[in-house]
């Protein structure tokens, strides 16, 4: 794997948007402008996760693809001081289908919204059946926010904030 960065990742074509050395990353990640770094992998040809980072704006997105190149999970994290928060989680059905397809055309969406004060919501979209609901999440008693807090990433290590573990790990909602 190498990290590949640039001012957007195209996931369908798996390449670069207006490619940046890894010099020119740098210094947009120390002034909190935005860029984009993919984790590549050569042996597949393809990426298997990117983040877009702009910690100025506020904005801190990372996307999984995967073996078709479709985006198949994203976390969204609100900067908060020096911390990130985990504010969304949303995953992408594709269903049986074997082509390259984009988010909007997936068959079902889940999307889970958290805030800090141990509240947050899953929604869900079934394009196939045209079902569409939302239901509130709590925080479980005992349970913390902590899983969702990260430390801002050092430039050029981001396995903090794209570890895909998370969906698998219980999250603290009920």
């Amino acid at each position: 794997m190498s990290l590949v960065y640039c001012q957007r990742w195209n996931n369908r074509f798996n390449k670069p948007i207006k490619p940046l050395s890894a010099e020119e990353a740098r210094q947009r990640h120390e002034a909190g402008e935005p860029y984009a770094v993919a984790s590549f992998d050569e042996a597949h040809g393809r990426a298997d996760r990117s983040a877009e980072i702009a910690l100025r704006s506020g904005h801190v997105r990372v996307f999984f693809y995967d073996d078709l190149s479709r985006v198949e999970m994203t976390y969204t994290f609100a900067p908060q001081d020096e911390l990130l928060f985990l504010s969304e989680i949303v995953t992408y059905d594709y269903g049986d289908t074997v082509e390259y397809r984009g988010m909007s055309q997936c068959q079902r969406m889940e999307k889970d919204e958290f805030r800090p004060d141990g509240t947050g919501d899953h929604s869900v979209e079934e394009e196939v059946t045209g079902e569409r609901y939302t239901e509130e999440l709590t925080l479980i008693p005992g349970r913390t926010l902590d899983d969702l807090w990260e430390r801002v990433p050092q430039f050029g290590t981001y396995d903090s904030i794209t570890r895909g573990s998370r969906k698998e790990n219980p999250i603290p909602f009920a």
